[in-house]
C-alpha cells in the first residue's frame, strides 16, 4: 500500500470564475475567489488531479480547479465540531467532520 506525503502548493489564480457545486455553498464561492486571487496554500488531493484542499477561515475547502476552462469548483466544506464559523451563511453548508 503506497503511502502519500501531503503536496502543499500555493494556488493562486486571477480572473477565475468560482462556482459553487450547491447553492448553499454560494458564500464560500465568494470566500473561494478573493483567496484564489491573493493566493492561497493548498494540499493537493493526491488521487485525483486538480483537486484541493484548502483552509480557509477555519473551514476546509475541497475545490477543483479547472486550468483549462480558468474556473474552480467548491466542491465541499468541512469544520471541526468544536470551531466557529465566521460567515452565518455557512453554518448550514459544512458538515462536521
Amino acid at each position: 500500500m503506497a503511502v502519500y506525503a501531503p503536496m502543499t502548493t500555493i494556488l493562486k489564480r486571477t480572473g477565475y470564475d468560482v462556482i459553487s457545486l450547491k447553492r448553499e455553498l454560494d458564500c464560500a464561492a465568494e470566500r473561494m475567489s478573493r483567496a484564489l486571487a491573493e493566493g492561497i496554500g493548498a494540499t493537493r488531493d493526491p488521487h485525483r488531479d486538480g483537486f484541493y484542499d484548502v483552509e480557509l477561515d477555519g473551514i476546509s475547502y475541497y475545490v477543483h480547479v479547472n486550468d483549462n476552462g480558468k474556473t474552480a469548483y467548491v466542491v465541499a466544506l468541512f469544520r471541526r465540531k468544536d470551531e466557529q464559523l465566521c460567515c452565518p451563511e455557512l453554518i448550514g453548508a459544512a458538515r462536521a467532520s
